[in-house]
């Protein structure tokens, strides 16, 4: 009898420990907490696609880039004004890294939210540009995720903000998210194993844009894929993968994992970036024009990857922007490394003749 219950016992701790679980606002990230996450070199032997019931994901061999804190904060601890224009949200997500919409590129970048029983939001979110705030609302909010979070489970919502900025140009985006919880089960990490829940989001964005220093504007639709693997309390996702539609195929541009501690031996991102560049248009046909958020002091050398890892081109920018042609390119997604001083920055570019 004795073995017979331990076996039992056995038995009941290995289904517990694959059991499908439900995510909620509980699970969600809080005011005060920071998470180690570590970006890691982009495997494109990976299929996103592979998904469902008990299923068992395997990245642990993930090698780590670079790697980077993300601190939480209440709306309270933001200025005066933010807490007037973003009323409602109680979550705000200081991210490590700056952000671009289209040729607009923020530093020191806040992500606003409002987490509540029902879902998180998110309200919209604010940065720099050459130390002036610029705060960007969205009208109907970004539903991230819609508790509980359940197997089979879907959702949608649409949001869509604009920017116009003096001598700069306007900028609008209309989004559509669909979100699918398609899988549950086992995801491997470089750092353990986690018993998750896998939310698939489809993302078509309708972008706007007009640049007073090119005196003309475009409209772009761009799907994209975040595929994010969630655990009970662990705040961020434990893994994410992002990637960009290419002729009806998603491509993966990041793939970022929970960390428990910095990595060692990799380079940290700083909590803002003194240089920060962007790629503009995008989808590109003709050419692409990539610019700089300041001024320079020294060159920077920029490398171009297609999705095999081959070098198309590398050559130095001497001034706040550079243009490629890429007509005889094909189709499909590059990618950009600048390397500006001590920092790197990655970017993606979409080739569509």
């Amino acid at each position: 009898m004795k073995y017979y219950l331990i076996g039992l016992w056995l038995l009941m701790a290995s289904f517990r420990a694959v059991a499908q679980i439900t995510i909620t606002q509980a699970d969600m990230p809080h005011a005060g907490a920071s998470y180690f996450n570590t970006t890691a070199v982009i495997d494109f032997t990976i299929d996103p696609s592979q998904t469902g019931a008990n299923t068992t994901w395997d990245f642990h061999q993930l090698t780590p880039l670079s790697s980077a804190t993300d601190t939480f904060y209440g709306l309270s601890e933001l200025s005066f004004l933010y807490q007037i224009l973003y009323a409602g949200a109680n979550l705000v997500d200081k991210t490590p890294y700056s952000i671009s919409v289209d040729q607009i590129a923020l530093d020191d970048v806040y992500l606003i939210y409002e987490n509540n029983s029902n879902a998180l939001k998110q309200y919209g979110f604010a940065g720099t540009i050459d130390g002036i705030p610029v705060p960007v609302l969205y009208g109907d909010k970004d539903v991230i995720y819609k508790f509980p979070l359940q197997f089979n489970g879907v959702d949608s919502s649409s949001s869509g903000f604009s920017i116009g900025l003096t001598g700069l140009g306007y900028v609008s985006q209309q989004r559509k998210r669909v979100n699918t919880v398609d899988g549950w089960g086992t995801v491997q990490t470089p750092i353990g194993n986690f018993n998750a829940l896998r939310v698939a989001s489809v993302i078509t964005d309708v972008d706007s844009v007009y640049l007073d220093t090119l005196g003309f504007g475009t409209n772009v639709t761009l799907k994209s894929y975040e595929y994010k693997w969630l655990t009970q309390a662990g705040g961020i996702p434990v893994l994410q993968i992002n990637a960009q539609d290419v002729l009806g195929v998603p491509v993966i541009t990041q793939i970022t994992y929970q960390d428990t501690a910095l990595q060692t031996g990799v380079p940290v991102i700083a909590a803002a970036l003194h240089q920060s560049f962007s790629v503009y248009p995008n989808p590109a046909g003709d050419v692409v024009q990539i610019c700089s958020n300041n001024s320079f002091r020294h060159p920077a050398t920029i490398t171009v990857t297609d999705i095999s890892g081959a070098v198309v081109q590398r050559f130095d920018m001497n001034q706040p922007a550079a243009v490629i042609q890429v007509s005889g390119w094909k189709n499909g997604i590059y990618f950009l490394e600048v390397q500006y001083e001590d920092t790197v920055q990655h970017l993606t570019c979409v080739v569509q003749h």
